[in-house]
């Protein structure tokens, strides 16, 4: 039987190929594992950028006291290109191990001076990826699953099968091997939905990471008196370097 492949199919390939080849960008060495870059905001509406990755990445967990030294939970030389050596640093802001989960940002530039600037360089060099869900399926209709891309070794996208019953992790049909943990799963939006770390159950995303994290994803407009204050509050630091911009930035993401 010949399948005929119509222009919404072609259109929808080329749509499909290009956010794969941008979301590959977004994809990073994390010691042997992998992470992917996301990005969230403060309240003073700037943009921050994070590494994901899976929590059993990590040389080590950082002590588990708020008031550790910065020194505890910066970890040398973790992150790097695909394909390349790890040689930048970077500073555990959250993790949980029971998740599988863990969130890397940059190290205190007042003390680590020349170790924020290559992670600077190295999450900038990428679109971050947006953050989503999947539908939640009958637990009874074992006929349902969804399609979900994970990178390989290879660097190539393919396409695996999942499904989503509720719960905090991701059942995923999957051969997954070592070296992937940590990778994004998209869905066929591009959107990360879930990080690589069993063949059978990963964490979702939006239930996993963090609520400040997630919560700066989401950007509602800010009203006249917040654009003045920010204003004002930037005009004081001009050490910034970020001038008098009030760019609202990227929509929210619906989860």
């Amino acid at each position: 039987m010949t399948v005929k492949i119509t222009d919404i199919d072609q259109k929808r390939n080329k749509a499909m190929d290009a956010w794969m080849d941008e979301a590959k960008r977004s994809v990073v060495r994390v010691g042997g594992g992998r992470g992917f870059i996301v990005r969230a905001h403060d309240n003073m509406r700037c943009e921050r950028r994070f590494v994901v990755t899976a929590a059993h990445c990590l040389p080590h967990l950082p002590p588990a006291h708020p008031a550790r030294e910065a020194e505890e939970s910066v970890y040398p030389r973790l992150l790097g290109r695909l394909g390349k050596r790890a040689t930048v640093w970077a500073d555990c802001r959250f993790v949980d191990p029971i998740a599988d989960i863990a969130v890397l940002g940059q190290p205190d530039d007042q003390v680590f001076t020349e170790e924020a600037e290559p992670y600077d360089e190295l999450v900038g060099s990428a679109e971050p990826l947006a953050i989503s869900d999947m539908k939640a399926r009958d637990l009874y209709d074992l006929n349902s699953w969804d399609r979900v891309w994970a990178l390989s070794l290879n660097g190539e996208w393919i396409e695996y099968q999942a499904r989503h019953i509720g719960g905090s992790t991701l059942a995923v049909r999957a051969p997954f091997v070592g070296g992937m943990s940590g990778s994004p799963i998209l869905d066929d939006q591009g959107c990360a939905i879930a990080a690589v770390s069993t063949e059978q159950m990963n964490p979702r995303l939006t239930q996993a990471l963090p609520g400040w994290l997630l919560a700066g994803q989401k950007r509602r407009r800010m009203t006249p008196a917040e654009k003045q204050r920010r204003k004002e509050w930037l005009a004081r630091q001009p050490h910034l370097g970020l001038g008098e911009t009030t760019s609202e930035g990227p929509g929210p993401n619906e989860f």
